[in-house]
């Protein structure tokens, strides 16, 4: 099923004279019927709780086979001055509402990594791979189940990274490719088995 638009996280910043980083909450939407950019409007008028770069999306779909609807999992990311987040957004599509997961959050704060949800019949599971924190770059691998609603720390990557590819080639395996370790653009490449 096909989510009815196309929604682009925005992890924009604008940066002042006196060094001061102001992120922005907004999000933007590609409408299909006119293929332009607009701002994406919630029902409640707001954005996400905080401003966010180097954070995460993905699209978890409802289990119901009559409603086609789906939510956008926003995780981590950077906001400020030595602020990371470990805090999960979600986007319900249909009510175009943003809500705070107040039972669920990532066990490390984490930017510039890659989030990855599961092909069905696991599609309600999410990876969580590396990135970066105040510690340095990550090599800490999480897996989000989102029917569970729990968290949990899986098998690490056995090269740590961040900036990388992530996708997922069967309903059990993601592959993570590239990225860099804080030294150098790596060129090997990590599968991972649920």
């Amino acid at each position: 099923p096909t989510l009815p638009l196309a929604v682009l996280m925005t992890s924009s910043f604008h940066q002042n004279l006196l060094s001061n980083t102001i992120y922005n909450e907004d999000v933007s939407e590609l409408k299909n019927d006119d293929r332009e950019w607009q701002i994406f409007e919630t029902s409640s008028g707001g954005g996400m709780s905080i401003g966010r770069t180097g954070c995460a999306a993905v699209v978890v779909e409802s289990n119901d086979n009559e409603k086609k609807s789906g939510k956008i999992i926003v995780m981590g990311g950077y906001s400020g001055y030595w602020s990371n987040s470990n805090t999960i957004e979600v986007l319900d599509i249909q009510q175009r509402k943003w809500s705070l997961s107040t039972n669920l959050t990532l066990k490390k704060d984490r930017f510039n990594f890659s989030a990855v949800a599961f092909l069905p019949p696991n599609q309600h599971k999410i990876l969580v791979i590396g990135g970066c924190n105040n510690e340095g770059v990550l090599s800490s691998v999480e897996l989000i189940d989102w029917d569970l609603q729990s968290v949990t720390t899986v098998s690490e990557l056995r090269m740590r990274r961040e900036n990388m590819a992530a996708l997922a080639i069967s309903p059990t395996q993601i592959l993570v490719l590239g990225g860099n370790d804080n030294i150098a653009a790596m060129k090997t490449a990590e599968l991972y088995d649920l």
